[in-house]
């Protein structure tokens, strides 16, 4: 059997306060071979120039 890789769902307001732990946590989840999404609202945006090489820039990010 070929054991697919984990999902997890991160979710987190659009500020600073929350945004960041996210990242923090998505790069380690990364690491260990997770796919990690970001369900977050659209004050995330105010961060939509965050460098490319953030992780949030290489995850999916689902607003809602």
């Amino acid at each position: 059997m070929n054991k697919a890789s984990p999902t997890v769902i991160l979710a987190a307001g659009g500020t600073g306060g929350h945004i960041f732990p996210a990242e923090a946590l998505a790069e380690v989840l990364r690491a260990r071979g997770v796919n990690v999404h970001l369900v977050t609202d659209h004050r995330f945006h105010r961060y939509s120039k965050l460098s490319q090489e953030s992780v949030l820039a290489q995850i999916p990010i689902h607003t809602i």
